[in-house]
């Protein structure tokens, strides 16, 4: 429950009250965000080392921004 509120505290996951329970759902445009802020700028300004991430997962250049 930590690490969950942890991540709503970083608008990474929301959570809704259901009853006595709390649902948590990860936030996938903002997560999509943040990958494609980290894909864009990791590696000291060289965002060609991360394509071998980029071409191990199907379908990343669908959601990340083109190198």
């Amino acid at each position: 429950s930590f690490h969950l509120k942890t991540l709503v505290q970083a608008k990474l996951a929301v959570v809704e009250q259901q009853g006595r329970f709390q649902r948590y759902r990860a936030d996938i445009p903002q997560m999509l965000k943040v990958i494609a802020y980290l894909t864009e700028n990791c590696c000291a300004n060289q965002p060609g080392a991360c394509q071998p991430m980029r071409d191990e997962i199907p379908g990343m250049d669908k959601v990340l921004p083109h190198l």
